[in-house]
């Protein structure tokens, strides 16, 4: 969908009166947080606490765009075989694909080799291959976009999880996981919540939600006010923060830095320790670790 369209679909959606409730929880209490086009606004729910893009598009809708329109360069296009082989050849060490600084985080927690990793929106599968076949991991992935996962599982050998009762509760991937990561995803999915509720039927006792956003933060606004006001939008629904973080994960121990993360601080917060003073979250890449016990 080109702009002059989203904006179009936007005000008819305006003037119909819909997507005006928060996708995540569904409530109408809101206030606005920054807008755009005059037609669009980020609002912050009162009640879930997520920043979200007004009018927001349906489920069915969001579904459709990202099956069928979603492009985002190397993320999302296919390689050809040469490009392929020369992915590999290299160790996917390209920045648009690189996953060291992420793998040097999940090392830092305690997640050795073997561990088991679900990567939940995984593309075309480049960062699930890395995990797997770089730093050690068991990994089993997940993408709402049907082409690109059967990608990852023809071209790439990945574990893809095509069938949905995998993973419901009792289902065979139920508490087998030792990490939830999603990388550059949640700000793409109508309902963040039920994320964190996959991510809490996935994990064994003490596993590691581990997710990467664009940063939201108050922070991260004061400091590149242009960058952060262009975060949000048609293909960023979400701008996700530390205040829905912490209020979407509860009681659960939490770190929320920027990418990337102090290994120090990461292996404190593995370990149970101190984790030190909160930082300034102004860096590009909002990270957040939870524990699930």
């Amino acid at each position: 969908m080109g702009k002059l369209a989203y904006l179009a679909n936007s005000a008819w959606k305006r003037v119909r009166g819909a997507g005006r409730a928060c996708p995540n929880c569904g409530s109408s209490a809101y206030r606005v947080v920054d807008r755009k086009y005059a037609v669009t606004e980020l609002r912050r729910c009162a009640v879930c606490r997520l920043q979200y893009r007004a009018p927001a598009d349906s489920a069915k809708d969001n579904h459709g765009f990202y099956q069928q329109r979603y492009a985002s360069g190397s993320t999302t296009a296919l390689p050809d075989a040469a490009a392929l082989a020369r992915l590999k050849a290299e160790g996917f060490a390209a920045d648009d694909h690189g996953y060291r600084a992420y793998a040097a985080l999940l090392a830092a927690l305690g997640l050795g080799r073997g561990r088991r990793v679900f990567e939940y929106g995984c593309s075309w599968g480049y960062g699930s291959w890395q995990l797997a076949n770089v730093s050690g991991y068991e990994v089993v992935a997940y993408d709402v976009a049907a082409r690109r996962a059967a990608f990852a599982r023809r071209q790439l050998g990945i574990d893809v999880v095509d069938t949905v009762s995998d993973l419901e509760p009792g289902g065979r991937l139920a508490k087998t996981f030792d990490c939830f990561f999603a990388a550059h995803v949640i700000e793409h999915v109508p309902r963040p919540s039920e994320v964190i509720d996959l991510a809490a039927r996935l994990l064994k006792p003490g596993g590691y939600f581990v997710a990467i956003t664009p940063n939201g933060s108050a922070d991260f606004r004061a400091a590149r006010r242009s960058a952060w006001h262009r975060a949000w939008g048609k293909v960023h629904p979400n701008l996700i923060d530390e205040v829905f973080w912490r209020q979407a994960l509860g009681e659960r121990p939490i770190l929320i830095d920027t990418s990337p993360v102090d290994g120090g601080k990461a292996a404190a917060f593995g370990g149970g320790g101190p984790i030190g003073g909160p930082a300034r979250l102004d860096g590009g890449e909002l990270v957040c670790v939870a524990r699930f016990e």
